[in-house]
């Protein structure tokens, strides 16, 4: 339904299917979009194995021979065979040859990747083969964009009157483009209608049923138009060959088709190559005498008449030259500077000090004395006992500290902008006009006396221009062979 519809309402007709062969040649185990990105990075590494030679060299061979495959319609199996063994080479000596980098390890990297993408395409399979090119497909459009053109052809051929062989020639394919694309919609439309009436009903399923149930008007309009088409054809033949009978154009040269020379010309052109021979020819001028010509002037004279005849040649000339010459010269110079200059000074300094006195002085006395005196005598006792103690202490303690801190800072900042601007224009203009003035004038002035000496009789002199004869003669004097191609 889909096809069907898109033959109907899109630009282009039905589309025939693939042949096999067209399948196979449309298959492509070669990614050509990851190969070019792949190689278009290992080229930027090329400056990197320009210190080798030997290796450069074999760099750029590769890198040649990977783009030429990429140009190649269809991969070649022993070809990519052939280029991932190559591949595998340089990624061996780059990695020998060069020191450890990090272009090295990117470099590598790429050149593997190129090796794998080589390798997966010989594991898929690639055709040893060029395959035949496909065949050249008739060409179809749209049914409602072929119904609008056949109209504008139409209108066309009712609105102009002459047409050059050109236009007759695009208008006929266009029929025979027309005939092709409704025939093929007609099969298609058939196809499907056969499909959906021999099918079940609830076993299809269609997004809509405009074909179905405009199967009949859709077919007769078709047939109906090509059926008008058909005698356009006609017509445009018919027309076509009144061009080709009003204007013979290339038409081999016989009897029947041959030049008119004394009649308004028809021409006819060569069909075929034709042998030919140009001819050169020269001429000669040689003096062949002198004549007279008309009579200029007369002059009669009577018997023993005298006249004297002055002939004044005079001939003036002015010269006059005038050369301008303009030079402008314009020079514009704008300078602007812009300096800027910070300084930032910071000076920071910081002073503690401590002094710290401590003193402690104690002092202790103690004392003692006691006395007895005791009698005894038979009972009688007396006794006497006395005793002094004294203790003392005294302690004194002093502390002191003195303490001072400095902190100073000081900070500096320092802005200079200096912005300078010049211009300067210098405009010069120089022009230098001469002007010169010549006139020369010259006058000749020559007399004759013509006298009749005859006393009898009259006599006139007559003054004739004199001609100078010149014989021409023309003669062949070299001749060569030529083609004349059509």
């Amino acid at each position: 339904h889909q096809q069907l519809a898109a033959a109907y309402c899109g630009k282009y007709g039905v589309q025939e299917a693939e042949t096999y062969c067209e399948a196979l040649t449309s298959k492509n185990a070669l990614n050509y979009a990851t190969m070019e990105s792949i190689l278009g990075h290992i080229q930027k590494y090329a400056k990197f194995v320009e210190p080798n030679s030997k290796l450069a060299i074999q760099f750029e061979e590769f890198v040649s021979d990977i783009s030429e495959l990429m140009q190649q319609p269809f991969a070649d199996s022993g070809l990519i065979t052939v280029m991932k063994t190559r591949g595998v080479k340089l990624i061996q000596d780059v990695d020998t040859t060069t020191n450890e980098s990090q272009d090295q390890e990117e470099l590598l990297g790429y050149l593997r990747r190129l090796v794998t993408e080589l390798a997966q395409v010989s594991e898929k399979g690639a055709y040893n083969f060029e395959p035949c090119p496909s065949t050249v497909k008739k060409k179809t459009m749209g049914i409602r964009c072929l119904i609008h053109q056949f109209e504008d052809t139409k209108e066309v051929l009712r609105n102009k009157a002459i047409f050059s062989l050109g236009e007759i020639l695009i208008i006929r394919a266009n029929y025979d483009v027309f005939i092709t694309s409704i025939v093929a919609f007609l099969n298609l439309l058939e196809q499907f209608h056969s499909f959906y009436t021999s099918s079940t009903a609830f076993m299809v399923s269609l997004e809509d049923n405009y074909f179905i149930e405009n199967y009949n008007p859709i077919k007769s309009s078709l047939n109906r138009l090509k059926r008008q088409i058909y005698t356009a054809i006609n017509k445009i033949e018919d027309i076509e060959r009144a061009y080709i009978s009003n204007h013979p154009g290339r038409k081999e040269l016989t009897v029947e088709n041959s030049i008119d020379w004394d009649e308004t010309p028809t021409i006819y052109e060569n069909t075929t190559i034709a042998h030919g021979h140009i001819l050169h020819f020269k001429q000669k001028w040689k003096a062949d005498g002198y004549s007279l010509g008309d009579l200029l002037y007369s002059l009669p004279l009577a018997p023993c008449q005298e006249k004297q005849i002055a002939i004044i040649d005079w001939d003036r000339e002015e010269r006059s030259a005038r050369s301008e010459d303009q030079t402008i010269t314009e020079a514009l110079v704008a300078d602007i500077s812009h300096d800027r200059d910070i300084s930032e000074i910071i000076n920071s300094s910081f002073r503690e000090s401590i002094n710290a006195s401590s003193t402690n002085n104690t002092s202790s006395t103690s004392g003692g004395a006691g006395g007895a005196l005791g009698f005894i005598s038979n009972s009688f006792g007396l006794g006497i006992a006395g005793g002094v103690s004294h203790s003392g202490a005294s302690s004194s303690s002093t502390a002191t500290q003195n303490s001072s801190r400095d902190l100073a800072g000081s900070t500096l900042n320092r802005l200079q902008d200096n912005i300078a601007q010049s211009a300067s224009s210098l405009r010069n203009q120089r022009s230098t006009v001469i002007q010169t003035v010549g006139q020369t004038e010259n006058m000749t002035v020559q007399t004759e006396v013509i006298k009749n000496n005859n006393h009898c009789h009259a006599m006139t002199v007559e003054y004739f221009e004199v001609l100078k004869h010149y014989a021409l003669e023309t003669e062949l004097v070299d001749v060569q062979e030529c083609l004349f191609v059509p």
